[in-house]
């Protein structure tokens, strides 16, 4: 059964008239058009917020590393806790932990309803794994060349995906809207070509059941259809003499 459906639908769509099948063309390629180009714009914009946020965290975690150096040096942990708790007022960052040279927690931030890490977690993210939603950065810091410790930073990037597909949408809409109205102009159009071939095959039929062969059909085109005319005038002129010996 489901393998008879493509010749199903080819054979449906042989019998319809020829304007229905070029309308079909046309409004079929203008969907495919924009579906396309919906995919590309959103794939490329994807693509270009994930980076604009990493580059965004790994910048905050470079500043950050800088800022907990002479705290981790000094063993200070509640001047690096200052240091993290100052990340409240960047609304993207769901968490920062900052460790020590033995990844022994040494300060941590965490915004409303954020749960700490647990171990395996942070292990994988100086990895560098990053999940769909989220962009981790990862800052090394030390102090003469010695390792101090290190800065693990996450920031939710569903804002700026949001942001992202609601510009993917606005293209996807302003794509169909022209594909729309250019599938429209094109339908319109067809007419031109539509009308002339649909007008002969009227006359082919009459001709066919009253054997009118004296019939004419007449055009000022000098295209293809007006070739198509002319030749179906030479036939009825070659059936009128056949008929009149």
């Amino acid at each position: 059964m489901i393998g008879t459906l493509p010749f199903r639908i080819r054979r449906r769509f042989a019998l319809l008239p020829l304007r229905s099948k070029l309308g079909l063309l046309v409004v079929g390629s203008t969907l495919l058009a924009s579906l396309l180009l919906f995919v590309v714009v959103t794939v490329m914009e994807y693509q270009t917020s994930r980076q604009r946020v990493e580059e965004r965290g790994q910048a905050l975690a470079q500043v950050l590393a800088q800022n907990t150096r002479a705290a981790l040096a000094f063993a200070d942990a509640a001047a690096a806790q200052r240091v993290l708790e100052a990340l409240g007022q960047v609304a993207e960052v769901r968490w920062a932990v900052l460790g020590d040279a033995r990844g022994v927690v040494f300060a941590h931030y965490l915004a409303p309803g954020e749960q700490m890490p647990d171990a395996a977690h942070m292990l994988a993210l100086q990895a560098g794994i990053t999940d769909a939603a989220r962009a981790h950065a990862v800052a090394s810091i030390e102090l003469d060349g010695a390792p101090l410790g290190r800065l693990l930073l996450c920031i939710d990037a569903t804002p700026t995906f949001s942001a992202t597909a609601l510009r993917a949408l606005l293209v996807l809409l302003g794509a169909t809207l022209i594909g729309g109205l250019a599938a429209a102009a094109a339908i319109a159009g067809q007419d031109g070509v539509v009308r002339p071939i649909v007008a002969l095959a009227d006359v082919m039929r009459t001709v066919s059941h009253t054997h009118a062969y004296a019939t004419r059909v007449s055009t000022d085109r000098d295209d293809e259809v007006g070739q198509l005319y002319a030749g179906f005038n030479r036939l009825l002129e070659e059936l009128e003499v056949r008929e009149a010996m």
